[in-house]
């Protein structure tokens, strides 16, 4: 697609860019490539950045973040049942139910999970009928750590 009208619009996924680490940076250097492929860029997250949302601001992405931002709990236990996830997903559903998350979905072609805490949990909240694409920038954090 050569050019950016021509392409279908994107929804990136990502639960939280608050690490602001390699991953989340990966992301938000991709904006500006992406914007040349897909006819419209958003962004939805439960929870954000002051760098991420300068720089979609720079390139006129919306961003779209719940009233109440979601923070995943790293503690051994928390881990160990996997309850940062299910609190996650919960707040997916929350999040993409609400005004602000329907909006998000506006127009919307295709939907970009990107890997990390709380970003491939949004899945289960999607409309069904959406293609999902997953890259899978990096393992959980701490998962083969030490």
């Amino acid at each position: 697609m050569s050019e950016a009208s021509d392409g279908p619009a994107l929804l990136i996924v990502k639960g939280s860019f608050a690490q602001y680490g390699g991953a989340e940076r990966d992301v938000v250097r991709q904006l500006e490539t992406w914007l040349q492929v897909f006819s419209s860029i958003r962004i939805a997250t439960l929870h954000g950045h002051p760098d991420m949302e300068a720089e979609a601001a720079r390139l006129g992405i919306p961003v779209f973040t719940p009233t109440q931002t979601w923070k995943g709990d790293t503690s051994v236990l928390v881990r160990i049942t996997a309850a940062s996830s299910r609190a996650a997903s919960r707040a997916w559903r929350a999040f993409l139910s609400s005004e602000d998350g329907q909006a998000s979905l506006d127009g919307v072609d295709v939907v970009h999970p990107a890997s990390g805490e709380g970003g491939v949990e949004a899945a289960d909240a999607l409309p069904a009928d959406l293609p999902l694409h997953v890259h899978m920038l990096e393992p959980r954090r701490g998962l083969h750590g030490e």
